[in-house]
C-alpha cells in the first residue's frame, strides 16, 4: 500500500510574482476541468443516497472520477437550482487507462468515502473542509493502493471494514485504523468483473465474470466475457482458521449478469431484530433466471453479526433456494432489457410539509416478527417496475425455503420533454440499474416509497420516486382505498452529464455574450457539444455552496446526422447574433458549412440547421481548410 499523495499547488504567485498579480484589473477564476461522458458500466457508476443533506453520485468519466450533487425529486428548489457541488479529479497513474470501478462506503452513517479504481491503481477519496473557510467540502485522496493487475471492480463490506478488488485476482483489504492490511488473495482462473461483498470483512465474498450480454458499441476490452463453462460460474470465497480461503464454485447453464448479496445493514443496525440470519447471494443469469443461493445449514440457526463469520460458524456450500423466471414472467430479457436488485432498506417516511411540498422525513421501522420480508425490485421491460416480496428468508428452525411473490407491476411515466425514447434492446445505450432503495413502516409491510437510480440513454442519470400519500390515520378510510392508493404518486429527476466520447479537436467561445457565455466544442467522431457559462452569481442551499459558476452543458449535436461522409475538423463562431439566433461555421477537406444555432430555454432540445456549404477552389479541394 502506497501512502497517500501530496496534494500539489501552483507555485506561480510567490515572492514577486504577487506584486505582479495586484496589478491585475480583474482576479483570476479557478479554471475548471469538464470530464467527458460517464464510462458506461455498471461498475464505474455509484449512488450515495445521503450524506450531508444531499444525494451523491460518483462515476469513472475516461480516466477522472467525477463526483456530483444529485437533486431531489422531492425537493422543488434543489430541481431549480440544479446540482450545487461537482467536482473531477485526477486519479494517479503511470499510464492512460479507463476508471473502471466506482464504489461508495455503504456504512451507516456514511462518511462520505468512495473508491476508484484506474489500472492496477485503487485511490480511496474522503470529504475535507474546504480550505478556504467557506464552509464546503471537497474529496480529497485518503489512501493508495497499488495492485499487480488491472482492477475491473471494487466492492465494500456492508460495515466498511474491508475492500475487495476483481480482475485477473481476488483481494481483500481490511482497514486497520488509519491504514489498511492484506487479509488474502485469490488467483482467478479468468479475470473477474462482478464483486460482491456481505456486512463483515469475515464473511462470504462472491465474483464472476462478466455476463455475455453484448452491448452495441461497446469497446473490446470492456467485454471480458470468456467463452464456455467460466462465464457461467460464481465464485465464494470462505475463509477460517482451520481450512484457510476456500473457494466455492456455484455453476449456472449460461453466463452471470450480475451478482448481489442480500443487504445487512438494516438488520445490523436495529436492535431487537431476530438473531437467525441467512447469507443469501442473488444472481441473474441470461438463460432469463434469477436465482437465490443460500448455505446449506443443515436446519441449524444461525447468530446475525461477526459471530456468524466465525470458524465454527463456516459452512462451505451452498444451493438454490428460489428462482423467479423473470423471461417468461415479464416478457422481457434480462441482463439486457429486465434488470433486477435487492432493495435496500433506507430509514424515512415520505410526508407533505405546511405548504403542500413532499418531503422525505426520518422514522424507525416498527418490527413484526410474523410475516417479516425483504423485496426484490425488477425494472423493465421498458418502463416497468416490478415488486417482488422475499418471506422466509431465516426460517430454519423448521427449516423453510424462501417464497417469492410478485405483489405488483406498474409503469413509470414520464413527462413528454424528458421520454426517453429508445429501444433498449439495441443494446448499445440500454439503461443500467445502479441501485433500489425502499421506505417501509413495518417489517411485513410493502415499500410505501421505492427510489430508482439509473444510467439512461444520453448520458442522464434519472432518479425515479414512487410512492404514495402520507396515511399515518385509517379513520374513515376503507383498507381497499388505503391499497390502491399505496405507490400512486410519482417524481422524476434527471441528471444529465453528457460530454465527449472521443478526442476533442477544437473549443470555440461565442465573441458576445451579457447574460450567458457560449461555446461550442468539436470532436474526432462528429460530436458537437453547446455550454453555457452564467455571468450572475449563484445560490447557497443548506451546507452545499456553489463557489463559482461552472460550465453548463446545453446540448449536444452529431454531425453524423447531416453530413455522414463528412469529417470536420475545426469550427469557429461567426461574430454576429441575429434575433438570437447564431452562426457556426465548421471546416471539412471540401469545404466550409454554415449551421445557424438556435439556444432555447430550459429543457428543450438546441435546433441546429446547415444554411449553405462554402466550397474551396480546385488548389484546396480535399486538402482540408486553409489557414
Amino acid at each position: 500500500m502506497m501512502p497517500p499523495a501530496e496534494d500539489t499547488a501552483s507555485s506561480a504567485a510567490v515572492g514577486g510574482d504577487d506584486d505582479v498579480v495586484s496589478l491585475l484589473p480583474l482576479g483570476l477564476v479557478r479554471a475548471q476541468l469538464i470530464a467527458p461522458a460517464p464510462n458506461r458500466r455498471e461498475s464505474a457508476l455509484d449512488w450515495l443516497p445521503e450524506f450531508g443533506g444531499a444525494s451523491w453520485v460518483a462515476y469513472g468519466a475516461a480516466s477522472l472520477l467525477v463526483i456530483s450533487h444529485f437533486p431531489s425529486p422531492l425537493s422543488h428548489a434543489e430541481s431549480h437550482l440544479g446540482p450545487l457541488f461537482h467536482q473531477a479529479i485526477e486519479l494517479p497513474s503511470p499510464s492512460p487507462a479507463l476508471v473502471n470501478a466506482v464504489s461508495w462506503c455503504p456504512a451507516v452513517p456514511s462518511e462520505g468515502e468512495v473508491a476508484a479504481a484506474l489500472g492496477s491503481i485503487i485511490c480511496v477519496y474522503s470529504p475535507v473542509p474546504s480550505p478556504d473557510g467557506s464552509g464546503s467540502f471537497f474529496w480529497k485522496q485518503a489512501v493508495v493502493i497499488e495492485e499487480t493487475f488491472r482492477v475491473e471492480a471494487v466492492a465494500w463490506t456492508g460495515s466498511g471494514d474491508g475492500l475487495i478488488a476483481a480482475g485477473s485476482d481476488v483481494v481483500l483489504w481490511v482497514r486497520k485504523q488509519k491504514s489498511w492490511g492484506l487479509a488474502w488473495r485469490s488467483k482467478a482462473r479468468v479475470p473477474q468483473s462482478l464483486v460482491s461483498a456481505t456486512r463483515f470483512a469475515e464473511g462470504p465474498v462472491a465474483t464472476a465474470a462478466r455476463s455475455a450480454v453484448r452491448r452495441a458499441g461497446a469497446d473490446a476490452d470492456e467485454e471480458l466475457c470468456l467463452s464456455g463453462e467460466e462465464c457461467g460460474q460464481v465464485l465464494v470465497y470462505l475463509t477460517d482458521d482451520k481450512s484457510g480461503l476456500t473457494e466455492v464454485h456455484l455453476c449456472h447453464p449460461q453466463a452471470v449478469s450480475m451478482i448481489q448479496w442480500r443487504p445487512s445493514a438494516r438488520a445490523e443496525s436495529e436492535a431487537g431484530v431476530s438473531h437467525v440470519w441467512r447469507d443469501v447471494l442473488l444472481t441473474c443469469c441470461v438463460d432469463g433466471t434469477v436465482r437465490l443461493w443460500s448455505e446449506n445449514d443443515n436446519g441449524r440457526p444461525r447468530k446475525l453479526g461477526r459471530a456468524a463469520h466465525s470458524p465454527k460458524a463456516m459452512r462451505k456450500s451452498f444451493h438454490v433456494v428460489a428462482a423467479i423466471e423473470i423471461n417468461n414472467i415479464l416478457k422481457g430479457i434480462l441482463g439486457a432489457d429486465t434488470f433486477v436488485k435487492w432493495a435496500i432498506e433506507f430509514d424515512g417516511v415520505i410526508s407533505k410539509d405546511e405548504g403542500g411540498r413532499c418531503t422525505l422525513s426520518s422514522g424507525r421501522l416498527e418490527r413484526h416478527p410474523v410475516g417479516k420480508c425483504e423485496w426484490l425490485i425488477s425494472v423493465g421491460p421498458g418502463f416497468s417496475v416490478t415488486f417482488w416480496a422475499v418471506h422466509c428468508l431465516d426460517d430454519v428452525s423448521p427449516a423453510r425455503f424462501p417464497r417469492v411473490t410478485l405483489w405488483r407491476k406498474q409503469n413509470i411515466t414520464y413527462d413528454k420533454e424528458n421520454k426517453v425514447n429508445h429501444n433498449f434492446r439495441n443494446s448499445g445505450d440500454q439503461p443500467i440499474l445502479m441501485k433500489v432503495m425502499t421506505y417501509r413502516r413495518v417489517f411485513s409491510g410493502p415499500p410505501v416509497a421505492c427510489s430508482l437510480l439509473q444510467l439512461l440513454p444520453g448520458s442522464l442519470f434519472g432518479w425515479s420516486m414512487i410512492y404514495g400519500p402520507n396515511v399515518d390515520s385509517a379513520d374513515g378510510v376503507s383498507t381497499k382505498s388505503v391499497n390502491e392508493r399505496v405507490l400512486s404518486c410519482y417524481k422524476r429527476g434527471f441528471l444529465c452529464k453528457d460530454g465527449h466520447a472521443s478526442n476533442i479537436m477544437q473549443v470555440s467561445v461565442h465573441p458576445y455574450g451579457s447574460e450567458i457565455e457560449l461555446a461550442v466544442s468539436l470532436d474526432s467522431s462528429g460530436g458537437l457539444l453547446f455550454w453555457s457559462l452564467s455571468t450572475f452569481s449563484t445560490s447557497t442551499s443548506n451546507s452545499l455552496t456553489l463557489l463559482h459558476p461552472p460550465w453548463s452543458f446545453l446540448g449536444k449535436v452529431d454531425l453524423r446526422e447531416f453530413s455522414p461522409n463528412i469529417g470536420y475538423s475545426c469550427l469557429s463562431w461567426a461574430p454576429s447574433v441575429l434575433d438570437e439566433k447564431r452562426f457556426l461555421l465548421l471546416g471539412s477537406g471540401n469545404g466550409i458549412d454554415c449551421f445557424i444555432v438556435r439556444i432555447p430555454g430550459k429543457g428543450a432540445n438546441i435546433s441546429c440547421c446547415k444554411i449553405f456549404t462554402i466550397l474551396y477552389d480546385d488548389g484546396n479541394f480535399g486538402k482540408g481548410p486553409p489557414d
